[in-house]
């Protein structure tokens, strides 16, 4: 007894979908990011971000947004997270 195309097609959609909610682009990008500047990545783009004015870097907003191409019920807290060693301007 086999399945019918209509249920083997939803299976997969459902397994995919499953699957799409696990998959994180922004720790992607910022493990590579990590990887390729030997962990000062953020420290460089701060440092990019303060020559433009900016009084932070945005990093963990643009892993946020990434992250929720594939998942759009991702929250990864950005305005809870505080790294400590950058000066604040409020």
């Amino acid at each position: 007894m086999g399945m019918t195309k209509h249920q083997f097609m939803t299976y997969c959609n459902i397994y995919w979908n499953r699957f799409k909610r696990h998959i994180k682009i922004g720790d992607w990008v910022e493990a590579l990011i990590h990887t390729i500047t030997l962990g000062y990545g953020e420290r460089i783009a701060l440092g990019i971000a303060k020559l433009f004015g900016y009084h932070k870097c945005y990093c963990c907003e643009r892993k946020q947004w990434l992250n929720r191409l594939t998942n759009p019920m991702y929250d990864g807290k950005c305005d809870q997270i505080d790294i400590g060693w950058y000066p604040t301007y409020d």
